[in-house]
């Protein structure tokens, strides 16, 4: 016998061709590309219903007399109202990496799959499969259990991570406070200073280029006190070492160094409400690639936080970075790691600077970060000059 199972779900009307996408993968999937019931009929009805945001999904399984749903119709399990814990050893860590990423390249034309990571819930551990579906949309295109490792759900993608929140005035500029562009209503965060060999009496911060303006923008130190005025709280000028692109390798680069107006206000990187100075500069190619290590990262929103990074750039799908949703290549630390406003901040490991921070999955438990290595070489890139900021 055949059974159907029918979801009620919400979902944007912007996104029925995505439904119709799903559909026809089901049937193929499932009747091995047979068609029971012509797909002419379920566009047609995708394309008259009338409805206001609800939408109907019919998914397919085949089932035996007495037996369970195939292997391949299994439901895989969601995550849910669950935490996602940090996988501790080691070992495993790597091994449900090295998983996840296979699953990734397995069924990323199969699923509308937006980043695989490892991750413990209720003291288990899995590979967290994170889809970019509405959220409760049931899966079933792909395995409960993949390499002898088992499988969760969770929903979203990776959001770059400014917020429109205000924090408190610094007087004094130092990494992690909130800053914001003059002429957009938003806010991010302060990464880190550095200088210029030829130019030692000027002083750049690092932050993001999606948080930023057009070059020669003033930066500012927004407050919950400007009454409108955001202009009075100036504090840097956006330059053009600012770069938001994909590199050939399919790398992100998201940043911006602006000019700082007064270079006395600082004296050396230490991130606020921190005992950590960032003395030095940490490349990636300094260490084999598969390398497992903790970073940290100060900042206005979430404050000190500790989190786990796998040395191996990782595709995931980036929104609100480009005008349309985006697969990219960055560096994932897993943890509670972030949130909205801490894009720009500085991921360092002891005394040295790793990354910048520049998203949020939606659960918040992945963050996606670039790699200072690539910042620099961009520049150098453009201007063929080592001197630059450094």
């Amino acid at each position: 016998m055949i059974r159907i199972n029918i979801w009620k779900v919400n979902i944007a009307l912007s996104d029925i061709t995505k439904l119709k996408d799903i559909i026809e993968e089901q049937i193929k999937v499932n009747f091995s590309g047979e068609e029971l019931i012509p797909i002419l009929y379920f566009k047609q009805y995708f394309q008259e219903v009338n409805t206001e945001n609800i939408q109907i999904i019919i998914v397919f399984a085949t089932e035996q007399p007495g037996a369970g749903l195939t292997k391949q119709a299994c439901l895989v399990p969601i995550v849910g109202d669950r935490k996602i814990s940090i996988v501790k050893n080691d070992d495993f860590y790597d091994k449900i990496d090295v998983a996840s990423d296979d699953l990734m390249d397995e069924y990323i034309d199969k699923v509308p799959l937006s980043f695989t990571c490892p991750g413990t819930v209720d003291k288990k551990d899995y590979i967290i499969a994170t889809v970019n579906l509405p959220k409760g949309t049931p899966v079933y295109n792909l395995p409960v259990e993949y390499k002898n490792f088992p499988v969760l759900i969770d929903y979203g993608t990776m959001k770059a991570s400014t917020n429109l929140k205000y924090h408190e005035y610094h007087e004094d500029l130092k990494p992690g406070i909130s800053i914001g562009d003059s002429r957009i209503e938003n806010t991010f965060t302060l990464g880190a200073f550095f200088t210029i060999a030829k130019h030692s009496d000027k002083k750049y911060l690092l932050t993001v280029n999606h948080g930023v303006g057009e070059v020669g923008n003033s930066i500012i130190q927004p407050s919950k006190e400007d009454n409108g005025d955001r202009s009075s709280r100036y504090c840097a000028t956006v330059t053009k070492y600012k770069d938001l692109s994909i590199d050939e390798s399919g790398h992100l680069l998201d940043f911006a160094f602006c000019e700082v107006e007064d270079c006395g206000v600082f004296t050396i990187n230490k991130p606020c409400d921190s005992d950590i100075s960032i003395m030095d500069i940490q490349s990636t190619l300094d260490h084999a690639v598969g390398s497992i290590i903790f970073v940290q990262k100060v900042d206005r929103t979430t404050g000190h936080k500790i989190g786990k990074m796998k040395i191996k750039m990782k595709r995931i799908l980036v929104t609100e970075t480009f005008e349309q949703e985006t697969y990219v290549k960055m560096l994932v630390v897993t943890g509670y790691f972030s949130d909205l406003g801490d894009s720009g901040a500085s991921v360092y490991n002891q005394d040295s600077l790793w990354e910048i921070y520049q998203s949020t999955s939606e659960s918040g438990f992945s963050s996606g970060v670039i790699p200072i290595d690539l910042i620099l070489e961009r520049i150098y890139e453009k201007e063929n000059e080592r001197s630059l900021p450094k």
